[in-house]
């Protein structure tokens, strides 16, 4: 499981359609007709919710930042979490997501 795409330009109370309507990445897959296997994609994702809170799930586990809300400002927010996603990545890319996970865990209760 990985992060492939995120967008910080709605609030959190926005419906998920409604964020990606606005985004540039649904005008592209539009543009090279790519929409409606996006949809089935999006569609498929969407009956199982629990992997999307898994993912998000990880992401809190390995970036402890997430833990607690963020005191920046919040032009910023995006950048932090792009930023932890894309570390997500690497770390499950290298197979060392695991490990990380149990380092960070030690390292905050120490």
């Amino acid at each position: 499981m990985k992060f492939l795409w995120c967008t910080g330009n709605a609030p959190g109370s926005t419906h998920d359609c409604a964020a990606f309507a606005a985004t540039r990445l649904r005008a592209f897959l539009k543009e090279h007709g790519l929409f409606v296997r996006f949809l089935v994609f999006t569609w498929q994702n969407s009956v199982h919710p629990e992997v999307v809170e898994r993912a998000f799930g990880m992401l809190v586990g390995l970036c402890l930042v997430l833990e607690r809300p963020l005191r920046i400002p919040l032009f910023s927010v995006h950048s932090v979490v792009t930023a932890c996603m894309r570390l997500l990545n690497v770390c499950i890319q290298q197979r060392q997501a695991g490990a990380w996970f149990t380092a960070a865990r030690r390292a905050a209760s120490s």
